[in-house]
C-alpha cells in the first residue's frame, strides 16, 4: 500500500539506490528527524510503500533522546504564528501530489482484518 500521509516512524525499511539518492538529495541539510523526512515524501517524490500488518514495530519504552533546546533562548513569537501557515502549505502540497498521482493511491481498500501491532494501529 502507499500511504497518503506520514507513516508510523522509521523502524525498518528497504530502499533502492534511486530512492536513497532522493533521500540524500533532499535531506543532505539536516533539519528534521529521518522519520519526519519520510513523512514529507511528496516534497521530493519518494515512492513509499508499506506492508500491512506491520512487519516491524517499536516496543514501548522510555526514550533516551534528550531535548536539544533545553539551554537555548525561547523561539521568537512570530515563528509560532507562522507555524500554522507552514502546515497549511505542506498540506496543500500533499493534496496536490495525491491528485497528480491518484492512480498510484486509489482505489484503496480498507483491510479485511485487524492491521498492525503498534499502539497507533490498535486504536
Amino acid at each position: 500500500m502507499r500511504p497518503e500521509r506520514g507513516w508510523c516512524g522509521a523502524q525498518g525499511y528497504l530502499i533502492n539506490r534511486a530512492g536513497m539518492e532522493k533521500v540524500l538529495g533532499y535531506g543532505s541539510r539536516i533539519f528534521e528527524p529521518i522519520d519526519k523526512l519520510f513523512d514529507h515524501f511528496w516534497q521530493y517524490d519518494l515512492r513509499l510503500y508499506g506492508v500491512e500488518p506491520h512487519l516491524l514495530w517499536e516496543t514501548e519504552h522510555e526514550s533516551s533522546i534528550q531535548k536539544s533546546n533545553v539551554h537555548r533562548d525561547r523561539v521568537a513569537p512570530w515563528i509560532y504564528w507562522l507555524h500554522p501557515l507552514g502546515k497549511l502549505w505542506r498540506s496543500l502540497e500533499r493534496h496536490y501530489y495525491l491528485r497528480r498521482h491518484a492512480g498510484d493511491f486509489y482505489p484503496a481498500q480498507k483491510p479485511q482484518g485487524r492491521t498492525g501491532r503498534t499502539a497507533r494501529m490498535k486504536r
